[in-house]
């Protein structure tokens, strides 16, 4: 019988923490090496990859957005705190 313990991902990973650039990199290395070590399934670390994609997908367009903004001489939002929706408005004319 094998000692090797199945892990599943869920939305709710209560054991760790998803805060900082440095922590994503650290899930997909702990995916690779569950793969690895036979403790994922290679569909359930394909999902957690994209979901980790996704994210950093997002990260690399707000800090793009927040760049352009200060380049603008602009006041960038904190990472984070990006408006999904409204309206793109100019200080220029203001």
């Amino acid at each position: 019988m094998s000692s090797k313990k199945e892990v599943t991902v869920t939305p709710a990973m209560d054991k760790q923490k998803l805060e900082t650039s440095g922590d994503l990199r650290r899930l997909i290395k702990n995916i690779a090496l569950g793969i690895m070590h036979g403790e994922m399934k290679v569909p359930e670390a394909v999902i957690a990859v994209k979901a980790c994609e996704q994210i950093n997908v997002s990260l690399y367009s707000e800090i793009k957005h927040a760049a352009l903004l200060v380049q603008l001489g602009r006041t960038a939002p904190e990472l984070g705190e990006m408006p999904l929706f409204g309206r793109i408005t100019s200080t220029e004319n203001k």
